[in-house]
């Protein structure tokens, strides 16, 4: 999943937000990699999917009951959940509640 991230991050729509923390990719990976925890994927079953590549996805949320999924993947999106795990864009996440408390 981290490299997964990584790839994302050198999108050229997040390029410039990285650049404004005065950050590269790697620099953001390293912080981010000593925060997450390690989760064994669990079996999500077959799931019809766009992109194949997202079954990753829902087995790591499986592995660790990871609640919610959050994701900006218009396909992982349309689900809108998995197994009762709600599956949010980043923005719809800010939003809840308990955050805002």
């Amino acid at each position: 999943m981290l490299e997964e991230l990584a790839e994302a991050l050198r999108y050229p729509k997040f390029e410039r937000h990285i650049w404004r923390m005065s950050l590269d990719v790697d620099q953001l990976m390293c912080g981010y990699a000593g925060m997450a925890l390690l989760a064994a994927p669990a079996y999500a079953g077959a799931v019809m999917l766009a992109d194949p590549d997202d079954q990753a996805v829902l087995a790591c949320a499986l592995g660790c009951a990871a609640q919610p999924i959050v994701s900006g993947n218009r396909h992982l999106l349309d689900l809108k959940t998995f197994r009762e795990i709600p599956i949010l864009s980043p923005a719809a996440f800010l939003e809840l509640p308990s955050l805002r408390e």
